[in-house]
């Protein structure tokens, strides 16, 4: 888990240096971050690991789901620079989004026909 860990650490690194490079000035060089489907089985861990890189500066969630205003508030009670923020339904989308550097999307259909057995050739 430690080598899945250091990977996924290493890779956000590597994209935080393509969205915002580590020579702007401090106030520039943390991202803005939104996780869009951020209550979800994925989003949820996803959320939590982007609370807590020193790359993100605010980090925006969003989902469709009534219950992201508990999850942003529960990753704002780690002690990061970040600000965190919830967002919920497709009118406040445009806020979610709005001066975003990176726009992660774990959010999919809940699975929908695979769970249902479709994908194995079950009814």
């Amino acid at each position: 888990m430690t080598d899945l860990n250091s990977r996924a650490e290493h890779r956000l690194a590597h994209i935080a240096q393509q969205v915002v490079p580590t020579n702007s000035s401090p106030p520039q060089n943390m991202a803005k971050v939104c996780v869009a489907g951020a209550s979800g089985g994925i989003g949820q861990p996803l959320s939590m690991f982007m609370k807590t890189s020193s790359r993100v500066g605010e980090l925006a969630l969003y989902d469709v789901a009534p219950m992201t205003y508990g999850v942003a508030a529960d990753l704002g009670h780690i002690n990061t620079a970040s600000s965190v923020k919830g967002y919920v339904g497709p009118e406040q989308l445009p806020q979610a989004l709005k001066g975003c550097n990176l726009v992660v999307i774990p959010a999919g259909d809940g699975g929908g026909a695979y769970l249902m057995g479709a994908a194995d050739g079950g009814s």
